[in-house]
C-alpha cells in the first residue's frame, strides 16, 4: 500500500523487478492489480526496452505465472510464458521451492524498492509511481555504491550488455473487446468509438 495524499488515502501497487546478478542493474514493473500471465509478459518487454537487450537465462520463483508444476525437478511450464520465453531466446530457470538462498539478489532489491522508494512516499497515481519509479532507478538505485560490488551497478552494466541479444518483441498478445450496440469499446477503463461496421463484433486491440 502507498500513500497518495495527506490524508491517509491509499492505493495498492503491485510490482516487478528483474535485477542482473553481475552488476546489480535493475528494473522495476509497477501495476495496480495482480499480474496476470499477459501482464508479465509486457513487464518482460520494458524491462528488455529499459536494458537495451535479452540475457541468455533467467531465474524463477515458483510462482504459477511461470510454472504450472514442479515435481522431481521436472519442471511443467505456464504454456504462454513459456512460447514467449522461446520467442524471445531465453532459458527461464526456476529455483528449488522454498529456497529464499536462491533468489537473495532479487529478494534485497525487493526490500529495498519498498524500504527507499514505496514508504513515506506520497504518489498521485500509477502512472506517478511509473514516472517516478523510472527517475529512481537512472537518478538512484542504479547509480549508487552497491554494499556488495563496491561499485555502481550502471557501470558495471556496461560489462554485461554487449553480452545481450537485441532480440525482443514488442508485439505482445492481443486483448480482445466486444463492440457494443452504439459502436463503442471499452479498454482499460476508457471508452473508444469504433466504426459503426464493427458494431456487436469481437475485435482484437493492440
Amino acid at each position: 500500500w502507498v500513500q497518495r495524499d495527506l490524508a491517509e488515502d491509499k492505493f495498492k501497487v503491485y510490482f516487478i523487478a528483474f535485477v542482473f546478478s553481475y552488476s546489480r542493474y535493475a528494473y522495476v514493473s509497477f501495476q495496480t492489480k495482480p499480474y496476470d500471465t499477459d501482464a508479465f509478459i509486457k513487464a518482460h518487454i520494458e524491462a528488455f526496452r529499459y536494458f537495451g537487450g535479452v540475457a541468455k537465462e533467467y531465474v524463477y520463483d515458483q510462482t504459477k505465472l511461470v510454472v504450472i508444476q514442479e515435481k522431481y525437478r521436472e519442471v511443467l511450464f505456464n504454456e504462454k510464458f513459456h512460447k514467449f520465453a522461446l520467442q524471445s531466446e531465453f532459458l527461464p530457470f526456476v529455483c528449488e521451492g522454498y529456497d529464499p538462498e536462491s533468489k537473495g539478489k532479487v529478494e534485497r532489491l525487493i526490500r529495498y524498492i519498498k524500504e527507499d522508494f514505496l514508504y513515506g512516499t506520497i504518489f498521485m497515481d500509477i502512472e506517478d509511481v511509473r514516472k517516478r519509479g523510472i527517475e529512481w532507478l537512472n537518478t538512484v538505485a542504479n547509480i549508487r555504491i552497491h554494499s556488495v560490488t563496491h561499485r555502481k551497478p550502471v557501470e558495471m552494466f556496461k560489462e554485461e550488455l554487449p553480452l545481450l541479444s537485441n532480440r525482443y518483441y514488442v508485439k505482445i498478445e492481443s486483448n480482445k473487446r466486444i463492440v457494443d450496440k452504439t459502436g463503442l469499446l471499452s479498454f482499460e477503463g476508457k471508452k473508444f468509438s469504433i466504426p459503426y461496421q464493427y458494431q456487436r463484433c469481437e475485435v482484437i486491440v493492440e
